[in-house]
């Protein structure tokens, strides 16, 4: 057989082994009692014919078992179905093993040392902004298990070698590299698995239209930050919004927890009134300015002469929160958005009509930067 190299997962190159091939296809037999076990000679004379044919110096591990797998649902497809469940297990148990890339020794050398932070304000800016509290343990978390949860967390996105994993935990741990802020706050937490976007910390939207204001919102909410541009061509493309419409705040009174809505909803208690119940929810909040637009320039809404909106199910300020860590900022913030937005509306100079006016670039920057006030640190 020519000389193959089989590139591994791990990025290391080694000696093709066509026994590590056979060993797996005998496991897949003698897993479904496959009475033919003679017959893996001729399988993996096939798999190797069909390796030489690539005429690569380097295959990849990937490249070898689909030809395995292809090969073994020829001769018999519950063969084939086993050694690809096998297979995927096998991968399923890689992935959650380079969770753990980082050992116990490996670490050891650095939980003793002293925080490499070369100011007092450094130190605090690292505890206020990227230490995530560790309730069971009653405090936050130093800098060596901050590293340590961020590089696991990157290195489970990719195939990752432990070498590489553990130079990259030197160079963050001593500051000569670093991924993303907002990673180095969410990254490995629940947070990342809900919502990978708050990884990133730049995102950018053009505002010509009004789904891009509750798209800003979403990914605000979620962690990212958000850039946006206004030029004129671009509200220009904005619908005419209405100006006649009564935005009124229902009072408030928290609903108990285990009986708050979690999704927004929206009713009509009349023809000509519509009534926005938001949701205990990012998802909850965001719909209810998609909503609130919506009843302002969608002309299915044309009747509708007054907005109410229940913030009853908004969890009330300071109630503390799992996913996120820190605290609820309350119903106020909401309200205080759907106030400033529509009083934008009602003043703005660019008056098409009795009903009706055009947004120019400064009131949309002015909403744009309104909902970002909404965003208080803590999220939801």
């Amino acid at each position: 057989m020519t000389e193959i190299k089989v590139l591994k997962r791990n990025g290391k190159t080694v000696d093709f082994n066509i026994t590590k091939i056979e060993n797996a296809i005998l496991y897949a037999m003698n897993d479904i009692n496959y009475e033919d076990k003679e017959s893996v000679s001729e399988i993996i004379e096939s798999v190797q014919e069909q390796i030489e044919d690539i005429e690569e110096e380097i295959i990849t591990v990937e490249e070898i078992q689909e030809i395995v797998v292809a090969e073994l649902y020829s001769v018999d497809r519950k063969l084939g179905k086993v050694y690809n469940d096998y297979r995927n297990k096998k991968n399923a148990n890689r992935t959650k093993q380079q969770e753990g890339l980082l050992s116990d020794e490996f670490i050891s050398k650095y939980k003793h040392l002293p925080d490499p932070f070369p100011t007092d304000m450094s130190s605090f800016v690292f505890y206020r902004t990227y230490s995530r509290f560790l309730p069971k343990e009653n405090r936050r978390e130093r800098w060596w298990e901050v590293v340590k949860r961020v590089v696991e967390y990157n290195c489970s996105l990719a195939p990752t070698s432990v070498e590489e994993a553990e130079k990259l935990y030197d160079n963050i741990y001593n500051l000569r590299q670093f991924p993303s802020g907002r990673s180095l706050w969410v990254g490995g937490t629940e947070v990342s698995k809900k919502y990978p976007q708050a990884n990133f910390n730049c995102s950018f939207s053009v505002l010509d239209e009004f789904d891009a204001f509750v798209e800003c919102y979403y990914l605000l909410l979620i962690g990212a930050g958000v850039g946006f541009r206004v030029l004129p061509d671009d509200v220009a493309k904005l619908p005419k919004i209405r100006k006649d419409i009564e935005v009124i705040d229902m009072y408030y009174k928290s609903v108990p927890k285990g009986q708050r809505k979690e999704f927004t909803e929206l009713v009509f208690p009349s023809k000509d009134i519509a009534k926005i119940i938001i949701g205990d929810s990012k998802e909850g909040w965001v719909k209810s300015l998609d909503m609130f637009l919506k009843l302002h320039y969608d002309s299915f809404y044309r009747d509708i002469k007054t907005i109410l909106i229940n913030y009853d199910n908004i969890r009330p300020a300071g109630e503390p929160l799992k996913t996120f860590g820190g605290t609820a900022s309350g119903h106020s913030s909401v309200q205080l958005m759907f106030n400033k937005i529509s009083k934008i509306i009602k003043n703005c100079a660019n008056i098409l009509d009795e009903t009706y006016v055009k947004l120019k670039p400064i009131d949309c920057t002015d909403i744009a930067n309104i909902i970002g006030e909404n965003v208080v640190s803590g999220g939801r």
